[in-house]
């Protein structure tokens, strides 16, 4: 009982933080969402606001672009988990847990990157990769290639949007992945090599096996 309640203490202020910082917000909005308070001159008609119940859903919902909007959200959720944030994740994750370990560290930082630099400055990074021709390095390359040239940001927007926001969504995946790789009791490794298990047989049966908890984790946190 002692452990129990010192346990709960430890936990105690983060769990405030929660309550106050995600679920105290997530009510304010789903109450709000309710009324016809509208985000012009937001303080004048909070005193005189009124109950609509489901009616601001209702004209969402019959909004002529709402169906365009929904499935394009689907395909982007669906496209940035499949392709980076669990995929390439996972390779990421894999590939740095077997080569040397110094050079796995450097390996992962460079993929930290896109998370931690300054979203201004990544977004610029991007926009002089993909610039049109003859600006953007990407078309540059293409160019001295013998390669056509791509106008990404009116031509083929899903590939810019997919590619920036999917590199940001690898870093996440990649350090929940690692740690699960490198918690992997060494004890099931040995036993493998043991019994003559190729690399891949060991991803296979040994690793993807035991990472099934911190999949999900990342498929349900980043949906």
């Amino acid at each position: 009982m002692q452990a129990n309640l010192t346990a709960y203490g430890f936990m105690a202020p983060a769990g405030v933080l929660v309550l106050l910082f995600f679920f105290l917000p997530v009510l304010i909005v789903l109450y709000l969402s309710l009324t016809n308070l509208a985000s012009a001159n937001f303080t004048s008609n909070l005193a005189a606001m009124e109950f609509v119940g489901l009616r601001n859903f209702q004209t969402l919902l019959n909004d002529q672009f709402a169906k365009k909007i929904f499935f394009n959200t689907v395909f982007y959720v669906l496209s940035t988990l499949a392709l980076f944030n669990v995929s390439a994740a996972l390779v990421v994750s894999l590939l740095s847990a077997h080569i040397d370990r110094r050079a796995g560290f450097v390996f992962r930082a460079l993929w930290i990157l896109p998370r931690i630099t300054t979203s201004t400055v990544y977004i610029l990074i991007w926009r002089r990769m993909m610039a049109e021709a003859p600006f953007g390095i990407i078309n540059q390359i293409n160019t001295a290639l013998g390669l056509p040239t791509w106008n990404y940001g009116s031509e083929n927007p899903w590939v810019f949007v997919l590619l920036v926001n999917g590199f940001i969504g690898i870093s996440f995946g990649m350090i929940i992945f690692t740690s699960a790789i490198e918690s992997i009791p060494k004890d099931l490794m040995n036993a493998s090599l043991v019994d003559g298990s190729t690399l891949i047989q060991r991803i296979r049966y040994v690793i993807l096996p035991l990472l099934r908890w911190p999949l999900l984790f990342v498929v349900t946190y980043l949906s």
